[in-house]
């Protein structure tokens, strides 16, 4: 241990302030002894506290003390104890072998202690210099006797009759008659003994199929089927099939008995109809008959539907086109002599409130009304002497409405020479001198043929043929000489009209409201100056070349400002895409719609157009316009070409 110093005494400077105190003044480092040695035995480390006071008792900075000659005193030395004693190992006693018999092995427990018995680690044993003692050894025993098979007796058959098989438990056991691995007993006694084998006992009898006898036909005509009944037995008793070696007898076979009548409805022909036109009745006969023609009771074909006894007939509106059969005259016999064969065409014929004949689509028409198209005609034996000779057709007397032609037709040998009809055979075999010819309807083509035609004298709807078909036409001045044709928009002038909207904005480089019209919009109605809407009733139409003249108002309505052609459109709103003329077509009802490659053409600054359209090309809406701009169709704008709709 150090010794502690004695205290200088000195002056105390004041206690307030900071106070810096020379080399000469005795503040002190005092050492105190704070500790043991850290081992109890060997080398250790002790230590102790030192601290820096004042003559007053009063510790001090470190820094105060440090400003003397002598430095700060160890805190830290080295202690030597007694030596320490040497740990040992401490060695526990063998167990008993592993194995009552053969070769195992027997254990006992080794630790390191030191001299006071505790546990220390095998580092610090082994440190010493000794090597750890064995803590596993061999242990013999006795020789083992081998294990050996433990069979079973053999258990019963395990069929009553024929061959079977029998079993029995075969075991692997030790000495002790403890159950060993199977390989233990194979090693020593060459294979493992027999668990199964073959049993037989007597003869066991065999199933046999019982076929029973045929039934009758399933049928009492036609072809049908017979079942007879199959089993297989032993002994009368029913036993699996599959114990029934044979293959199983067929249960059914086909069978035939007279071929059975069939049954199907037969029916009449139409009656004509009760009324015609607005709807009527016309009835016939439908009756059951069988394979042989003999009329039966309806039950008989009640498993198929029966064709309808009456239905409705001339249906269409007194007022409305009536669609009849048109039978053309017949042709020349096939054959110049012997059995042949003679046609004409069939048409189907609309026939207007106004009597016209409008040849129109045969579906049209009612099929079952058709009139036969051809038939069998017979000229004479061909081996005949004599025979018919014909001249040719004159030209006919009309050109439409049905007219007359002739020819010669006389009796002549093989050399030329001429004879009596009567040798040629009777008249009703005789070829026709005298025929009808252009027998088709004239059919007025425009409203100026109805008028020069008919007479009539009265603006209205009215049938004409534009390419060949039938078409409704308004015809207008028909109390002039040069009457005209229009088409009558049936969807409306809501549906049916062109607009230059009047509006121009104030900033026409914008387009507000997303491009929707707000008519309290920031703009001046100093807009287009032909500015206008107009709605259409009805559109001129030039039959012969299938174009409505856009630019007629004769059926048109200015709503405000200018007229406006029918499929335009324009503004002068703004230089934006931004268009609000507007335009819309709706040919629907009219058997019309536009023509193919029919697009909308432009003119002006900074033009903008929109278009929609159906899947016909019968309806159109369109939004045109710019800074001024407008839209026509085909470049012009007084057409807009159309055709027949199919």
């Amino acid at each position: 241990m150090g010794v502690i110093a004695s205290s200088t005494s000195i002056s105390v400077p004041p206690l307030s302030g900071t106070v810096l105190f020379p080399r000469s003044r005795c503040d002190t480092h005092i050492p105190e002894v704070t500790g043991m040695c850290s081992v109890n035995c060997g080398v250790g480390v002790e230590t102790r506290s030192v601290i820096c006071q004042d003559e007053s008792g009063e510790e001090r900075p470190n820094e105060d003390c440090e400003a003397g000659e002598d430095g700060m005193p160890d805190t830290q030395r080295e202690c030597i104890e007694a030596d320490c004693p040497k740990p040992e190992w401490t060695i526990g006693n063998w167990s008993e072998c592993s194995v009552t018999c053969g070769i195992g092995s027997d254990t006992r427990t080794v630790t390191c202690h030191d001299e006071s018995g505790v546990e220390r680690p095998d580092e610090e044993c082994e440190a010493e210099g000794d090597g750890k003692p064995d803590t596993r050894r061999e242990c013999r025993q006795m020789a083992c006797l081998a294990p050996k098979w433990n069979v079973e007796g053999w258990n019963e058959c395990s069929v009553t009759c024929g061959i079977g098989s029998q079993s029995r438990i075969v075991i692997c056991q030790g000495e002790s008659g403890d159950e060993r691995p199977d390989k233990e007993c194979e090693a020593d006694r060459g294979g493992t003994p027999a668990m199964q084998r073959e049993c037989r006992k007597m003869a066991c009898p065999t199933p046999k199929w019982d076929v029973g006898r045929w039934s009758e036909c399933s049928v009492t005509c036609g072809k049908g089927m017979r079942y007879r009944e199959t089993a297989c037995k032993m002994k009368d008793q029913v036993m699996e099939e599959s114990l029934c070696l044979r293959t199983k007898p067929k249960t059914a076979k086909k069978c035939s008995r007279e071929k059975c009548l069939t049954y199907r409805w037969k029916k009449g022909r139409w009656n004509q109809c009760s009324s015609t036109c607005n709807g009527g009745r016309k009835l016939r006969s439908v009756d059951c008959i069988d394979s042989k023609g003999s009329l039966v009771d309806d039950a008989m074909c009640a498993s198929r539907r029966k064709p309808r006894e009456n239905t409705k007939c001339n249906t269409h509106n007194c007022d409305s086109p009536r669609m009849t059969w048109l039978a053309g005259p017949w042709e020349e016999c096939s054959a110049q002599c012997g059995p042949g064969e003679q046609t004409r065409s069939i048409t189907c014929q609309a026939q207007s409130p106004d009597s016209w004949a409008i040849p129109t689509d045969d579906d049209s028409c009612d099929r079952s009304t058709k009139p036969l198209s051809s038939r069998q005609c017979f000229i004479g034996v061909c081996s005949a002497d004599v025979h018919w000779v014909k001249g040719p057709w004159s030209q006919c007397s009309k050109k439409c409405g049905g007219g007359f032609k002739e020819r010669k037709v006389q009796c002549r040998d093989l050399l030329g020479k001429r004879h009596p009809g009567s040798m040629c055979g009777p008249p009703t075999i005789r070829p026709e001198t005298r025929e009808i010819c252009n027998y088709q309807p004239c059919q007025p083509t425009s409203c100026h043929e109805i008028q020069m035609q008919h007479n009539m004298r009265e603006d209205k709807e009215y049938s004409i043929l534009v390419q060949g078909r039938p078409l409704t036409v308004y015809c207008h001045g028909m109390r002039s000489s040069t009457p005209t044709e229009f088409i009558s928009l049936s969807s409306g002038e809501a549906e049916n009209f062109a607009e230059i909207y009047p509006k121009r904005l104030l900033r026409p480089t914008q387009c507000p409201h997303n491009g929707n019209r707000h008519d309290n919009c920031e703009c001046t109605d100093e807009g287009h100056r032909e500015a206008g809407l107009t709605t259409f009733r009805k559109l001129r139409f030039n039959v012969t070349y299938m174009e409505i003249v856009t630019t007629d108002p004769t059926f048109a309505d200015v709503r405000h400002g200018h007229f406006v052609p029918y499929a335009s459109a324009g503004d002068c709103y703004s230089s934006a895409a931004c268009p609000q003329g507007r335009f819309r077509i709706n040919l629907i009802g009219t058997r019309l719609a536009l023509a193919p490659g029919v697009d909308w053409d432009t003119s002006g600054y900074a033009v903008t157009k929109r278009l929609t359209r159906d899947n016909l090309d019968q309806r159109v809406a369109g939004r045109c316009g710019g800074f001024c701009g407008e839209c026509f169709p085909d470049g012009r704008r007084d057409i807009l070409r159309v055709m027949y709709l199919s």
